[in-house]
């Protein structure tokens, strides 16, 4: 009898233990998946834990291979260094089948050498017979697929090349393409009147093409392609009546925005700065983003900014929420933010060492992935308080129209990359990567 009910009991703790870890959203099974990093500057642990040793800071972009899951973090190699990154710096693991199928999708496309002194080969294997070797910089025209290989034509010769050597060509957009959607996006009011109408796709225009397109349930993927202008052009003709689904209310001329639907992709980063007036106080100061992740990561702009915030806040540095109203493409948005220095730092002489956080309608803490209570209270004090929000004009001013700030991207002419992601934190009891 013992012998059965230990049996029973054992059975029990197996199952238990199997729904604990399929109740997860990672699994084992995510090991040898690819996933890529979504915010620039996410750390490579020693550990699986913030308070662990830093190896690295990887750079937007990277593909990582999964090697074990721990939790909330994946293990990968970066950079010859094995360590661990948390999940939510970077996407949703992909099965080999899907990176296989992006593979196919770059046929016809043109790619680049990223290595020196690169082999095109006659088969798809290192040990096949090399035709021809090319410089870094030479363009190749992609005729096919092989596993990791990509079949190419380049120095004169039809061959294979392994695919880590390459970076394909993104097509370039037209200037002319871009002016058209930045056009439609000022009339739709996602795209600021301060900003001009000038063919130069950067992150002002990427991030309202993404917002856009989640607002009218397209892939926001910041791609100015036939379905998104089609769709543009439609909403511009009806008037934009169509409903943001991130637009949730407005009092006077201050707007309930939601963080990931909208705020987080028009938001300026490393650029230009943006003017933040304090509920409580009616006073002014300037703030600059680091990064956007689950919510803003904000420095003050100067040292007389510093002063202003560390002034209203009674001459002391705290984590109690503090409703603001942001100022921000000739519109009024709620949001609340602490006065607890921490973190990253890209503006050493502004008085301030570390970053604060901003947040707006469901935006969340960077650790927990949730909601933070304090500071979502403060952002509905910010709006309930929008009657007294000073007049736009008067705090920021549209007067001076400024070309698109923050770094190209593939837009004829110039390309380079976006860059988002920071070093955050949400209490001072835990360190953020």
């Amino acid at each position: 009898m013992a012998k059965k009910l230990r049996s029973v009991a054992l059975l029990m703790l197996l199952v238990y233990l199997c729904a604990l870890f399929f109740s997860s959203g990672l699994a084992a099974s995510d090991t040898g998946k690819t996933v890529k990093v979504t915010v620039d500057g996410a750390r490579l642990r020693e550990k699986p834990s913030t308070s662990s040793t830093i190896l690295a800071e990887m750079k937007l972009g990277t593909k990582l291979t999964i090697r074990d899951v721990k939790n909330d973090w994946f293990q990968v190699k970066y950079d010859g260094k094995t360590g661990w990154v948390r999940s939510d710096m970077v996407s949703t693991p992909s099965s080999s089948s899907s990176a296989s199928s992006t593979k196919k999708e770059n046929v016809g496309k043109q790619a680049k050498v990223i290595k020196s002194d690169v082999n095109v080969r006659k088969e798809a294997s290192t040990s096949s017979k090399v035709l021809t070797t090319l410089k870094k910089g030479a363009v190749v025209d992609i005729t096919g697929t092989s596993g990791q290989w990509y079949k190419v034509r380049g120095g004169g010769k039809n061959g294979y090349i392994r695919t880590d050597m390459l970076s394909v060509i993104t097509p370039k957009i037209p200037s002319a393409t871009v002016k058209a959607a930045q056009n439609d996006l000022r009339k739709l009011n996602f795209y600021s009147p301060q900003w001009a109408v000038d063919g130069h796709l950067g992150n002002a225009t990427y991030g309202a093409i993404k917002a856009f397109q989640r607002a009218y349930g397209l892939t926001p993927d910041g791609v100015v392609g036939e379905q998104t202008l089609e769709t543009h052009k439609e909403a511009t003709k009806n008037g934009g009546n169509k409903k943001s689904a991130a637009l949730v209310g407005q009092k006077g001329d201050v707007i309930l925005c939601e963080w990931f639907n909208y705020m987080k992709f028009v938001f300026p980063q490393r650029t230009a700065p943006v003017p933040l007036v304090d509920v409580a106080t009616g006073e002014r100061f300037m703030v600059r983003a680091m990064s956007c992740g689950n919510h803003a990561d904000i420095e003050t702009y100067t040292q007389q900014d510093t002063s202003i915030l560390y002034r209203i806040n009674g001459s002391k540095w705290s984590w109690t929420p503090r409703a603001v109203w942001v100022y921000l493409n000739g519109k009024i948005y709620a949001g609340s933010i602490n006065v607890m220095p921490h973190g990253g730092d890209t503006l050493p002489d502004n008085g301030m060492k570390g970053q604060i956080c901003l947040h707006f309608l469901h935006s969340r803490n960077h650790n927990t992935g949730l909601e933070n209570r304090d500071m979502q209270a403060a952002v509905l004090l910010a709006f309930e308080k929008g009657l007294q929000a000073p007049p736009y004009e008067k705090i920021a001013g549209d007067k001076d129209v400024i070309s698109d700030p923050g770094e190209d991207y593939e837009v004829d002419p110039g390309s380079a990359e976006e860059e988002e992601g920071g070093d955050d934190e949400d209490d001072p009891d835990v360190t953020y990567d």
